[in-house]
């Protein structure tokens, strides 16, 4: 349905590397926050992870509903072949995501492209952190 959906992409991000992470939800949700961070530092400078092949960003969006906050965020990682890469951006990204979601943190759903598969060492840190592959 026309106008049923609205869409989220950082306009900065996308301009500094050409990333498309953008956000799809329907217009019946309030958007309260919206924003995006670097996977590096403090997430505010554009960087990247030492060994990282490219910059990355997640982008997210928080949505309210009468009875929840839901953030939703859009992430690619680095696709790197070096593990101990992988898993420093994972680490960074993990840890820039708590200051977004808060304490206690907010329903979180983190998609996108982890470069990651189920077998790889650095796929084991989202379990971690408390996050469920939901193709599981």
């Amino acid at each position: 349905m026309k106008g049923s959906h609205g869409v989220y992409l950082d306009p900065a991000f996308y301009e500094a590397d050409r990333s498309h992470n953008a956000i799809l939800f329907r217009n019946s949700l309030d958007v309260i926050d919206t924003g995006a961070f670097w996977i590096s530092g403090n997430g505010w400078a554009q960087a990247k992870v030492d060994g990282s092949i490219c910059f990355h960003h997640a982008t997210f969006v928080r949505l309210q509903t009468a009875l929840v906050s839901l953030l939703i965020v859009n992430v690619q990682l680095d696709h790197s072949e070096d593990a101990a890469v992988k898993q420093t951006e994972l680490k960074a990204f993990i840890d820039l995501l708590g200051g977004i979601a808060g304490v206690p943190p907010t329903k979180t759903f983190v998609t996108g492209d982890f470069n990651n598969v189920p077998t790889m060492e650095p796929y084991f840190l989202l379990d971690k952190f408390g996050m469920r592959d939901a193709a599981c």
